[in-house]
């Protein structure tokens, strides 16, 4: 089972967590290959913050499989693809339910945007009602 980290080492700096949102790509013909970079955003299956340098983890480990891409990106964001198939469970059953918190940007000029506290959330009925096939969106912000 995977551990969020709770410490810093000389490796991995303590890292705030991620804001993470889980969508279907908006076009419904896109949905039977890859999303992209940047892609426009469809109905959303979840949303959560994690807190922690682990966060992502649970997908990175998956990378390594056919149905897994990863598309880049420097943490604002940082983009993956998937097969439903292969993150269905994990969308039902790991996301920690709750008060969620702020959505926080930094742009490359060194501005700031924080968005008011999002809820975590989930749509057990709308994942559901995907094929296993679909290819959906992972978007993750992180919150340093």
């Amino acid at each position: 089972m995977l551990q969020p980290r709770d410490r810093a080492d000389d490796h991995h700096p303590l890292m705030i967590g991620f804001s993470i949102h889980v969508f279907r790509q908006f076009w419904p013909s896109d949905r039977s290959r890859p999303a992209t970079f940047g892609a426009e955003e469809g109905r959303t299956l979840a949303y959560w913050v994690v807190g922690g340098f682990g966060g992502l983890d649970w997908v990175r480990e998956l990378v390594h499989t056919p149905a897994v891409v990863g598309l880049g990106g420097n943490g604002y964001p940082v983009e993956y693809t998937a097969q439903l198939k292969v993150v269905r469970d994990y969308l039902l059953g790991s996301i920690p339910i709750g008060r969620g918190g702020p959505v926080v940007i930094s742009d490359d000029d060194g501005s700031i945007a924080v968005w008011p506290p999002r809820r975590n959330e989930v749509h057990p009925l709308l994942i559901a009602a995907c094929p296993d096939d679909e290819w959906v969106h992972i978007r993750a912000f992180d919150q340093s």
